[in-house]
């Protein structure tokens, strides 16, 4: 399944690596806590309420999505 700006956060909540892959991309710590509360909203709209631009989102996506297809 590829992840998209419309993705549910809880389609990436259990991807290897996503919290650093979130960290390294935006600068942001980001707790479990803030997977729980975002789970059902799409990346773009948990992105615009954390403030990550849309370049950093898009990256966020890129190396979601390298971590998937290498995992099938």
């Amino acid at each position: 399944m590829e992840i998209t700006k419309r993705s549910k956060v809880k389609d990436i909540a259990n991807v290897p690596g996503v919290v650093d892959i979130i960290e390294k991309h935006t600068g942001q710590v980001m707790a479990p806590a803030m997977f729980k509360m975002a789970a059902f909203m799409t990346l773009q709209s948990a992105a615009k309420q954390a403030g990550w631009s849309d370049e950093q989102m898009q990256a966020c996506i890129d190396d979601i999505n390298a971590v998937i297809a290498s995992q099938e």
